[in-house]
């Protein structure tokens, strides 16, 4: 059947998913939630990880794009890298508002940006 996946294969999707998505922001969350100095509180920490999911998520699919548009290995890891330097620069911690100036509109190109201002 065209389009049908088996069991073995769904089995590995999900093991790809808990081994390289989900436990990476669980350990993330788990060593960064707490130096940080945030509101210890269960919703609060499961707003947080669900935050650094979705930021880890969109950044795979943006890389993936990245990847897509060169031939090369070199060159898209040369650029993803650029526009993830980027993306940080831009996501409020070094770059606000305030020191931009007429560039502020530069922080909207960020998805970082996004997943801060919650």
């Amino acid at each position: 059947m065209v389009g049908h996946a088996d069991d073995a294969t769904i089995s590995a999707q999900r093991a790809h998913f808990v081994v390289n998505r989900l436990v990476p922001v669980l350990v993330f969350t788990a060593t960064s939630y707490l130096p940080a100095n945030l509101r210890f509180h269960p919703v609060a920490i499961g707003n947080f990880a669900a935050v650094v999911f979705l930021s880890c998520a969109c950044s795979a699919a943006l890389m993936s794009c990245v990847a897509l548009l060169f031939r090369r290995l070199a060159t898209a890891q040369l650029v993803a890298s650029m526009l993830a330097l980027m993306w940080m620069l831009l996501a409020g911690a070094l770059l606000n508002a305030q020191t931009l100036g007429g560039l502020r509109w530069l922080l909207y190109l960020s998805p970082l940006s996004y997943a801060w201002s919650l």
